[in-house]
């Protein structure tokens, strides 16, 4: 969608009214069309916003700014050699935000206000309750392209959010909740591109994390308390979990159940036979700068292939691939704080290492979120 000023003019030549559209093209030039299919009845969005939607240089679509739906996705086109005499919507050149209030499932007076705004300032709103719903394809989309339709892709904006003031404040709480020595500080930056909350509820196919009072990407401290020990696991304990919760150190640092049991069934009990909390602290990673959103694609090729339990389906080359779009961060800072309840926990190793050199580890090494195996969610120190 297109957005521009509607202009309402009396008719010289018979009683009524005209309406034409001011906007600004692609090379800031200011241009003017005329509107056919719709006969205004008075001059009431006289120089107000509307958006408007374009096939080939024709008008098909337009909507005031209160929502108003004034001219409809099809116009008779009496041109045509179609049977019908209509228009088919057709793709336009360059691609647009995918945000668009006149095609989201929120209340009518919302969509009213949101349509004379540019952008919601605050990501998890513009993402998930402002989502754009194709009808054409049924479904929730953030990222399209085809050759036929509007091409259009989510475009990150996060206001005026000050990110090394939200870290400095999550860095501040830390110290003031367990001191100032008994805090780690990292800094690290994305290698490549990093996958967080793929596959939490969403309303489009996949998701992403994102915190629910500033709208931006982060990882929760649950995250990288888990990945951490997680590598502990691997590397020290062979990924044998029953050995390292039998240990003192493990459990004193990582916390542990009573006993856990395995996928034979078989029980092994913890070092203290009781359900512990771990002496360190994680903390939610922030990113230091504005974070890149980029859509990445994951295109299974056998789905038919691999969704049927009966094995009757070949995975044959006729079958269609069913590509799936996804957000990843990309170039992004983030600042990671670890801390201990007590001033020896930071000291003690597990392995001859230390907390420190466990976290730096965990996060270059194995790296963080979804699809770390194939090369995403892998972190550097910067």
């Amino acid at each position: 969608m297109e957005k521009g000023t509607l202009i309402i003019l009396e008719s010289k030549k018979r009683k009524g009214f005209n309406a034409k559209i001011s906007f600004v093209k692609p090379d800031g030039k200011t241009a003017e069309m005329p509107v056919f299919g719709y006969q205004p009845k008075d001059d009431k969005y006289n120089n107000t916003e509307c958006t408007f939607r374009r096939d080939r240089g024709k008008l098909i679509e337009l909507i005031a700014y209160d929502g108003t739906v004034l001219l409809g996705s099809e116009i008779q086109n009496p041109a045509s050699t179609s049977g019908s005499g209509r228009v088919r919507q057709q793709q336009q050149d360059g691609i647009s935000d995918s945000y668009d209030p006149a095609s989201t499932f929120l209340p009518k007076d919302v969509r009213k206000i949101l349509i004379r705004i540019n952008s919601p300032d605050n990501f998890a709103l513009k993402l998930n309750k402002a989502a754009r719903f194709d009808t054409r394809m049924n479904k929730f989309q953030f990222f399209k392209r085809e050759r036929k339709g509007e091409n259009f892709e989510i475009k990150e904006n996060y206001g005026n959010v000050d990110f090394e003031q939200i870290a400095e404040r999550e860095y501040a709480n830390a110290r003031g909740l367990l001191g100032d020595n008994n805090i780690h500080r990292l800094r690290l930056t994305t290698d490549w591109r990093m996958v967080q909350g793929l596959g939490i509820e969403s309303v489009y196919e996949t998701s992403l994390t994102l915190h629910h009072v500033y709208g931006i990407p982060y990882i929760p401290a649950s995250a990288l308390k888990g990945v951490v020990r997680s590598w502990v696991i691997t590397e020290e304990y062979e990924t044998n979990e029953g050995a390292a919760i039998r240990e003192q150190k493990f459990c004193d640092w990582f916390g542990c159940p009573g006993e856990i049991i395995d996928g034979k069934k078989q029980k092994f009990p913890s070092y203290y036979k009781e359900a512990r909390q771990g002496n360190l602290v994680f903390f939610d990673v922030f990113p230091l700068a504005p974070p890149k959103i980029v859509v990445d694609v994951m295109n299974p090729h056998y789905q038919p292939y691999y969704s049927d339990n009966s094995g009757k389906t070949p995975p044959a080359d006729y079958l269609s691939p069913n590509p799936v779009f996804f957000l990843t961060i990309a170039n992004t800072p983030f600042q990671v704080i670890v801390g201990g309840r007590n001033k020896e926990i930071l000291r003690e190793s597990i392995g001859g290492k230390n907390i420190q050199f466990w976290l730096q580890a965990a996060l270059t090494s194995h790296g963080i979120g979804a699809k770390t195996a194939v090369g995403y969610g892998y972190l550097k120190p910067s």
